[in-house]
């Protein structure tokens, strides 16, 4: 959860607390509901401020706790908000901008070898293996295809 979302949650639970009448406590928890609702925006600056950090730093590990980090979260926290909200783990999201970045070089003309060390995979055969999950088709046949 994100810093903001953290901070309305105290507020909400502070306004709660001074709400001892039961139907007061109820409006708190609707208003609490309908604020959590337009959160959305919150999240998506994060997931936004984290892919920014992924493209930056694509060439190099990059590790959960670091992503959570800067999200203001556990490691723990950001692994079962992105599954929740992303159907997928933040090593995915990760492969994922990486799988992006390596298909731009590979349009440009770069060598499969080039692109696999630029992208941030430890050698060749690992990334031609999550290309081929994640494409569909190897480094070779995508960039036969390409041309």
């Amino acid at each position: 959860m994100c810093k903001l979302c953290l901070q309305i949650n105290r507020l909400v639970r502070r306004m709660s607390a001074m709400w001892t009448n039961g139907s007061h406590a109820a409006d708190a928890r609707r208003i609490a509901d309908r604020i959590g609702a337009e959160l959305g925006a919150p999240k998506r600056i994060v997931l936004s401020r984290l892919a920014e950090h992924v493209r930056r730093n694509v060439a190099r590990r990059i590790r959960v706790d670091e992503l959570a980090h800067l999200a203001g979260i556990s490691a723990l926290q950001l692994a079962r908000a992105f599954r929740r909200e992303h159907a997928k783990t933040p090593y995915a999201f990760v492969l994922e901008i990486r799988i992006g970045y390596a298909k731009a070089l590979l349009a440009a003309g770069r060598t499969i070898a080039d692109v696999a060390a630029e992208s941030g995979f430890a050698d060749q055969s690992h990334f031609t293996r999550q290309f081929r999950r994640r494409v569909g088709m190897t480094p070779r046949e995508y960039l036969r295809s390409y041309s």
